[in-house]
């Protein structure tokens, strides 16, 4: 019927090109034998006149709603023909028949609900393609795209700038495990911009002498800007808080920091590493910070102070020592 239908729309067209005494031109264009658009011009007025209609240009051997994904260029032709065991059916196309050997192109591969995968030319790929068919390839090829422009942007947050590791690490991450990592550390970069935007007042900052000299209290305006940075900040600095050595460890210390006009007395426990001497007892370090603990107290008070007098005999060389030991403790003494 659709033949015998053009048939007429042309006779017509034939028909008033005669009487009309006017020259037309047939343009044509074929997408993959599937979609055919005939455009006809007449030279003289300029007009066009436009058929679209569906005629494949070889028949489909399978339901295109079966065929639910393509492979275009799966096997590399010249691999196709080294490899054994081929039969007569896997030197042409499964849907056009069509021998490989005098294509120009790669062979893909078909997936067939209900039935075993099929190899298939170029041109029958794409039309199943072009029928609804999933483009594996370009599925493919987007998913690469997406995993290039995630890492891209995880190395332009800052975290993973560094060459050699990193950069296969991410490589070897899967999307959904990229996604999450950018994610992630979109999330640290927006708190690390928030708190770098923190700014404290000069009126909240310094200390007074007693509070360094009687508490140690810690200040530090660049990395103790808000509570969120106590526990890092700790983690980072607090192994000098810890006193090890030969035959002695401590494995929690405490501390206090202030953050603007607030204090916080901070808990710091600590894993100890040992290590056997050849003489002595075994020395003792901090291997690792394993937790820290804050919580907001009071401004400390200045301590009550009381004299005492001692006499003391000691040689020239206790003396010494107990005056460095009075010092390093800030403890004030009078010698007379």
């Amino acid at each position: 019927m659709l033949k015998e239908k053009n048939k007429t729309k042309k006779e017509k067209w034939l028909n008033e090109r005669i009487e009309n005494k006017r020259t037309f031109k047939y343009h044509q264009n074929v997408l993959f034998g599937i979609t055919c658009t005939t455009k006809i011009e007449c030279v003289e007025t300029g007009d066009i006149f436009t058929i679209e209609y569906t005629k494949p240009k070889s028949k489909l051997r399978f339901a295109p709603e079966l065929v639910k994904q393509v492979r275009l260029n799966m096997f590399k032709k010249d691999v196709w023909f080294k490899s054994r065991n081929k039969k007569k059916t896997d030197l042409i196309c499964s849907n056009c028949s069509r021998e490989y050997e005098n294509l120009d192109c790669d062979i893909g591969l078909m997936f067939i609900e209900g039935s075993l995968n099929k190899h298939v030319c170029f041109d029958c790929g794409s039309k199943y393609i072009l029928l609804g068919s999933e483009d594996v390839e370009k599925k493919i090829n987007e998913a690469k795209n997406m995993k290039n422009a995630l890492i891209e942007k995880i190395r332009g947050l800052g975290n993973y700038n560094e060459p050699g590791y990193y950069s296969k690490k991410l490589d070897d991450m899967g999307l959904d495990d990229l996604e999450t990592l950018y994610n992630e550390k979109k999330s640290e970069k927006e708190e690390w911009d928030r708190i770098e935007s923190i700014e404290i007042p000069e009126s909240e900052t310094g200390l007074e002498q007693y509070l360094i000299d009687e508490y140690g209290v810690i200040e530090n305006t660049k990395w103790l800007k808000c509570v969120e940075q106590i526990e890092g900040f700790f983690k980072d600095c607090g192994y000098d808080l810890f006193d090890c050595g030969q035959g002695y460890a401590q494995r929690e210390a405490t501390a206090i920091c202030k953050i603007g006009l607030k204090f916080y007395e901070v808990t710091i426990k600590a894993e100890i590493g040992s290590a056997k001497q050849d003489r002595g007892d075994r020395l003792y370090w901090v291997e690792n910070i394993d937790s820290v603990d804050y919580k907001e107290v009071d401004k400390p008070l200045p301590k009550e102070k009381t004299s005492f007098n001692y006499k003391i005999t000691l040689s020239d060389d206790k003396k010494n020592l107990l005056d460095s030991f009075l010092k390093k403790n800030q403890i004030n003494f009078s010698n007379k």
